[in-house]
């Protein structure tokens, strides 16, 4: 091989790894090619030995394939994560939006309140299916009726109506 002959030519020792396909499927050697010399320090063999590394490679082929799936799992989980996060900043950009709209529904309460309160303004409600009406304590009061007053009932309601 051409191992052998660079082995031969410098003289220095090789490591080589090799495989050799057998009826049971390949079979992995690792081997040492050592120049032996004559007495005039002439390299006249190769001393050549080789152990059958089949498992340690099989084992090392596992190896590099379970890290393989791993690094495609840290992947998906960076992927993941990044998408996580984007979440999280909408959200807290959303929060934030919820937060200022909320104070300023609260600020717009107030001041219908302030408005309904100086134009004495009440607010009711008909429910026509069922009969009933909800009445604002102001609006009773503005009317001068007691909260306490029954006047849930629509014929109530239409009594205090004006005709028109």
């Amino acid at each position: 091989s051409s191992k052998r002959k660079t082995v031969f030519e410098t003289g220095q020792e090789l490591e080589i790894e090799f495989d050799y396909l057998t009826p049971d499927g390949p079979k992995y050697f690792w081997g040492r090619l050592v120049p032996e010399y004559d007495q005039e320090g002439k390299v006249i063999t190769v001393l050549s030995v080789a152990r059958d590394i089949t498992e340690l490679k099989q084992l090392q082929m596992n190896l590099e394939k379970k890290i393989g799936e791993l690094q495609l799992i840290e992947e998906e989980l960076r992927a993941a994560y990044e998408e996580v996060q984007a979440s999280e900043e909408e959200l807290r950009a959303n929060l934030e939006e919820l937060s200022i709209a909320k104070i300023q529904l609260e600020e717009k309460q107030q001041q219908l309140v302030m408005a309904m309160e100086s134009a004495k303004i009440g607010i009711w409600s008909i429910d026509l299916v069922n009969g009933l009406v909800q009445y604002d304590h102001d609006w009773l009061e503005y009317m001068g009726y007691l909260s306490s007053d029954r006047l849930n009932l629509l014929p109530s309601f239409f009594s205090m109506l004006h005709p028109d």
